[in-house]
């Protein structure tokens, strides 16, 4: 990937920070509810998704192509590290007493769960999100500091990963970030996510630079989680 087609991605996701208030309050009109303000901020990261797709349609056939079963084993192997690090952070957490809160992002997406349409929701955060994601927070945002080919052995491959992995937990803990009320309390939220971006980190580098890899790990991720998700909802 080029660093002209990157810069591009990158712009283009950030504009539809713009693009999604106006879908969700489009469709809190027509509707008149907060299931279409949901609806239409679906919408608008369908066609996102679509969009990114579209453009980088050339080097994502090619990753695909690049593909190994393999890096299902992989994903599943560094998903039970994730999960097992996380249960002794939550320990920690409880040992001294601190208060185990969630961000404000997955907030946003327990409340997007139990309030919009499930299935949509779902498709969402198990597939479309995480596509966007690390379209923009593996591919683009490296290869924007690297160039098209990426060197492992380079300081501005590694700094570049680093870059993105940083630039990735700090967008999820924004809220967080902007009405900051502490060092501990910013680290209870981050750190799950800093886990989480380590290991999407890991596929990337191992499979040299095949975001397919990370976004198998993002998938089985997301989608375990969206899988506890409804059937609290479900169960509730």
């Amino acid at each position: 990937m080029s660093r002209k087609k990157s810069l591009f991605n990158i712009i283009l996701y950030f504009s539809f920070y713009i693009i999604n208030s106006f879908f969700v309050l489009l469709f809190m009109e027509l509707t008149n509810t907060s299931k279409g303000a949901i609806t239409g901020y679906l919408v608008s990261n369908i066609l996102l998704a679509i969009l990114l797709i579209s453009f980088n349609y050339r080097y994502l056939k090619r990753k695909l192509k690049q593909y190994r079963l393999y890096y299902i084993s992989q994903a599943i192997i560094i998903y039970i590290i994730y999960t097992t690090t996380l249960i002794i952070f939550t320990l920690i957490i409880m040992h001294f007493n601190l208060d185990n809160k969630e961000s404000v992002n997955q907030d946003s997406i327990d409340e997007m769960f139990k309030n919009g349409n499930v299935i949509l929701m779902f498709i969402f955060i198990s597939f479309i999100g995480p596509l966007i994601e690390e379209i923009i927070f593996r591919a683009s945002m490296i290869h924007l500091i690297t160039g098209a080919k990426l060197n492992q052995q380079t300081i501005k491959y590694k700094v570049a990963l680093l870059f993105a992995g940083g630039f990735f937990v700090s967008l999820h803990v924004s809220s967080e970030l902007t009405n900051f009320t502490g060092v501990v309390d910013l680290l209870v939220v981050a750190i799950p996510y800093i886990l989480m971006t380590f290991g999407f980190i890991y596929m990337f580098h191992k499979s040299r630079g095949n975001i397919f890899s990370s976004l198998t790990l993002h998938i089985l991720t997301n989608t375990i989680a969206s899988i506890g998700l409804v059937l609290s909802i479900l169960g509730g």
